[in-house]
């Protein structure tokens, strides 16, 4: 049996050696020799093929992994990463200045346990990866403990970074970070950090108060930071700009460093982000502003004014134009104050106006108008104030400032909505991440709470297409009011909705947001709203100011009033864009009245007046009509340059595109106009108080 057994297995052998050759014999094995196997080493010839090229866009590029640390180079920048703290800096070549930068504040990251603040350097589980691109060359630094990966791209004179979560839904992953942190520098003359707070402003290294604000500002108006030095300077400007903002670590005798803080969308960093930091030898706010308009018009966000103009006639109406305001109806529920302006005395004011100044141009901004007054009631402003003339009241106010030729706009708001209103609803508001409504009770109406921008659309269009289709009836505003233009009050904001739904991300927020205003702007209305984004920019013709950051006002004086040194920043950017009316001599601004007049001579802003005039008041009126003269002819233009000429910043000068130089000495009161077909000066003019 066991030699059976043997000689079954010897034929099951001998058939296992006949396969084998079988299967070589086949033309498909054929194949294997080494010969053929440039098909699998095709990869290795296309890599020394894919280097010539890089080698020519990316010239001395070099990037290699040493012990805990990343090299990158190119002939502008050298780069180096610690992966360990996960900070870098950056050599710039041409000038010699390295950007050594400090750890950033703690990582808030949610964890199995809980959330945890976790300095960088603690986070585990790091590993870096070094990559090469046809533009240049590129590491990726993983934060396992984070859930997050941070990848660095070295192009020309520019380092990318990239923030990548990497969970995959359950912890660890990364809440909120910031990201690159401070850098490190000794204070010096001619140092300063370049902030888009507002109007815009720079905080000097010295000479100025610490600007420390490690939580930042909701009014930031454009999405880049910058900080010169007086070897070289640096312009972050973030692609990725929804969920962020710009923080300031400002210790005592140190200077001023901008970072970008990402916050969490929805309790995590939830998609990349991305900011790219370019490197200069010299370079001030001035370059850096210009050098943010040439991104922003990559984005589509310069749209010109001119351009606005060619799509809707009634922009044009704004060049030397001024705003009128006129408040009908004042209803206060705190202070149980009923005040009426009747629509036919507006009428007659504008009328009044528009006879005795003689100009040409002007927005005639009405509020006040609705149901019961100014910030009343919202959303259900119809019918028209009653006390003031009702419906027919309105509608003649509408046809007298339009045979004037003036813009006829109406105040409107869908962001505050009043709890006695008729619609209000509770399932209309947006919540917080705890599930509360954003309530106040300091307007004219009361107690009120925050509108789902998701909900808005419909109130808007209801109010200005359908009208009141119960008792009173009122017609809709479009044919009603017939207004040519339209302010939105209070938009523009940046808030997540937690509402379970209707839940909006800070992104979705501004896409709902983008399509009340496209709609306003589809029935040719002049289109402005109170807080100036430069994301709607294009879909926009004024703001309703953009003043400078100031600092509280008790217990502070003219010269000390504002944060840091004001520049024109976003008027640098977007002046040829938008229209930015400015009250001179505005209560709560720390400007006396001739530095204010100065301030918005030298920045191409249009006056705004309340109506009606009152006695007395007609000298200041022409007085300062001179600003919408001058605008009439640089209204449009782009502001090509802003230039301190002394260096207690009290002499300025700026010019725009058609070279009409406005230049001012808040010092000695004057100012000086140069290029002006009508208006240059010979000399300096005197403002008087």
């Amino acid at each position: 049996m066991a030699a059976r057994k043997k000689a079954a297995k010897k034929p099951a052998k001998k058939a296992a050696k006949k396969k084998a050759p079988r299967r070589a014999a086949k033309p498909p094995a054929k194949k294997k020799p080494v010969k053929k196997k440039p098909a699998k080493k095709k990869p290795v010839k296309k890599k020394p093929a894919h280097k010539r090229p890089s080698s020519k866009k990316a010239a001395g590029t070099k990037s290699k992994k040493r012990g805990r640390s990343w090299e990158g180079e190119n002939e502008h920048l050298a780069v180096r990463v610690e992966i360990q703290t996960g900070c870098f800096a950056v050599l710039d070549k041409e000038s010699g200045l390295t950007w050594q930068m400090l750890p950033p504040p703690p990582v808030r990251v949610r964890t199995r346990g809980g959330v945890e603040e976790l300095p960088l350097a603690n986070i585990a589980g790091k590993s870096l990866k070094a990559k090469r691109s046809k533009a240049g060359v590129r590491a990726e630094l993983t934060l396992k403990g984070a859930g997050l990966k941070l990848v660095f791209s070295l192009e020309g004179r520019e380092l990318g970074i990239r923030l990548e979560p990497t969970s995959k839904g359950g912890p660890p992953f990364t809440e909120e970070i910031v990201y690159p942190g401070p850098f490190a520098f000794e204070r010096a003359a001619g140092g300063y950090a370049v902030l888009p707070i507002k109007q815009g402003l720079i905080v000097p290294d010295i000479g100025v108060p610490e600007f420390d604000h490690p939580r930042g500002y909701v009014d930031q108006a454009m999405s880049f930071f910058g900080v010169v030095r007086p070897e070289g300077s640096m312009l972050a400007i973030v692609d990725t700009d929804t969920d962020w903002r710009i923080i300031t670590r400002h210790a005592p005798g140190s200077t001023c460093m901008p970072c970008a803080w990402w916050r969490s969308s929805f309790g995590s960093l939830a998609y990349p982000r991305e900011i790219r930091l370019s490197f200069a030898k010299g370079g001030a706010y001035l370059t850096q502003a210009k050098e943010y308009r040439r991104w922003a018009d990559g984005k589509g966000r310069v749209k010109t004014l001119a351009e606005k103009a060619e799509e809707n006639p009634n922009v044009e109406k704004l060049l030397g134009a001024c705003r009128l305001t006129a408040s009908i109806c004042t209803h206060d529920t705190r202070r149980f104050k009923h005040e009426v302006w009747p629509f036919r005395e507006a009428a007659a004011a504008v009328d009044h106006f528009r006879r005795r100044m003689g100009l040409e141009n002007a927005e005639v901004h009405i509020d006040g108008w609705g149901a019961r007054g100014y910030d009343n009631l919202h959303p259900d402003v119809l019918p028209p104030c009653a006390d003031a003339g009702g419906a027919a009241g309105l509608e003649a106010l509408g046809e007298r400032v339009r045979s004037l030729g003036y813009l006829f706009g109406l105040h409107d708001q869908y962001w505050d909505t009043y709890y006695d209103a008729p619609s209000f609803d509770e399932s209309l508001l947006i919540l917080d991440k705890d599930g509360r409504p954003m309530r106040n009770n300091m307007w004219a109406g009361g107690l009120q709470a925050k509108m789902c921008a998701a909900k808005a659309l419909d109130f808007l269009k209801r109010n200005w297409e359908t009208g009141k289709t119960d008792y009173p009836r009122s017609r809709g505003l479009l044919e009603l009011a017939k207004p040519t233009a339209s302010y939105l009050d209070c938009f523009i904001m940046n808030y997540e909705c937690h509402h379970p739904d209707h839940p909006l991300t800070r992104s979705q927020l501004r896409d709902a947001i983008g399509e009340i205003l496209s709609y306003a702007r589809s029935k040719n209305v002049v289109l402005s709203v109170e807080h100036a984004a430069d994301w709607a920019v294009p879909l926009l013709d004024m703001v309703f100011w953009l003043p400078h950051l100031q600092k509280p006002i008790e217990g502070r004086d003219a010269a000390s009033g504002y944060h840091g040194v004001p520049v024109p920043l976003f008027n640098l950017v977007y002046h040829d864009c938008l229209v930015v009316p400015a009250r001179i001599g505005r209560s709560g601004d720390y400007l006396t009245y001739q530095e204010s007049y100065l301030r918005e001579l030298l920045y191409g802003s249009i006056p705004i007046f309340s109506l009606p005039l009152t006695e007395g008041v007609e000298p200041r009126v022409r007085k300062e009509l001179f600003l919408s003269y001058m605008h009439s002819e640089s209204g449009f233009d782009e502001m090509v340059e802003h230039k301190f000429l002394s260096e207690d910043y009290r002499i300025q000068r700026t010019t725009f595109a058609s070279g009409i130089t406005v230049l001012v000495d808040f010092e000695h009161k004057a100012y000086g106009v140069q290029g002006s077909e009508m208006f240059s000066t010979v000399g300096a003019v005197r403002v008087e108080p």
